[in-house]
């Protein structure tokens, strides 16, 4: 709510609250950085996330992925893109329709081809 209302520091203090931080708590955190364009910030959950062993999932890739897409940098795009396919998210169809976007918006539609 607050990240939709575009009080992320609000949404943030709500999140470090949380006795228990799951998936469904990460994503919300990441989706609003990213929705809010608090780009550092949506990386750094992505990371902490990790750390704290949280599996990401399709909802979460694909909020990295539109990371990459509004930040444009390829190279960025390129180790999301290795780390779905090590990961193996990518026959997911969330994830390949996020990834198109992403090189489309990143400006190397020649790439599609690999995906």
């Amino acid at each position: 709510m607050y990240a939709k209302c575009k009080d992320i520091e609000s949404a943030q203090k709500v999140f470090y609250r949380l006795p228990a931080r799951d998936l469904v708590s990460w994503n919300a955190l990441i989706s609003g950085y990213t929705q809010n364009e608090c780009l550092d910030g949506a990386l750094k959950a992505f990371l902490d996330m990790q750390f704290e062993k949280v599996r990401p999932n399709a909802v979460t890739i694909a909020s990295m992925l539109s990371v990459c897409a509004q930040l444009s940098v390829m190279m960025l795009c390129k180790e999301v893109h290795g780390y779905l396919l090590r990961k193996e998210f990518d026959s997911n169809i969330l994830v390949s329709n996020s990834l198109i976007t992403t090189y489309a918006k990143c400006g190397d539609i020649s790439l599609m081809g690999y995906i």
